[in-house]
């Protein structure tokens, strides 16, 4: 009977094991209207969300903004990061290829778009891109 005690007592006596919420490093190219980078830290949607996401998900982000309209940097660059290990992932609007499919994963789509093209009327009411 003192052994089951024992035992007992040295599991409710036990420190609590702390969690420690991991910390993922976040790539968040600049690309308006996503981020406004005139403010420090950077403002937006994409900031805004990726806030969201990491409280909801329960992780720390280290989000490093680069500007898209860098020539250094592409698209292709950010996935080449996150494929290496460099960041943990790239936080913007993707396209989903072949290519990028077999390298990275992706999440489900959290922002879809049908893109229009805005041409003049004309009177003969030919509609030159109703083939789209």
């Amino acid at each position: 009977m003192n052994t089951h005690l024992f035992v007992f007592a040295v599991l409710f006596c036990a420190p609590t094991p702390t969690y420690q919420t991991p910390t993922y490093n976040v790539l968040l190219p600049i690309s308006v209207p996503w981020i406004n980078a005139t403010t420090t830290p950077a403002s937006g949607f994409l900031p805004e969300l990726l806030h969201t996401v990491a409280k909801e998900v329960g992780f720390t982000a280290n989000a490093t903004v680069y500007d898209l309209a860098d020539p250094d940097k592409s698209v292709e660059q950010y996935i080449q990061l996150v494929e290496t290990g460099t960041y943990d992932l790239c936080f913007s609007p993707l396209t989903v290829t072949a290519d990028r499919i077999s390298r990275v994963r992706f999440t489900e789509y959290f922002y879809l778009t049908s893109y229009s093209i805005a041409v003049k009327q004309t009177e003969l009411g030919i509609d030159m891109f109703s083939w789209l």
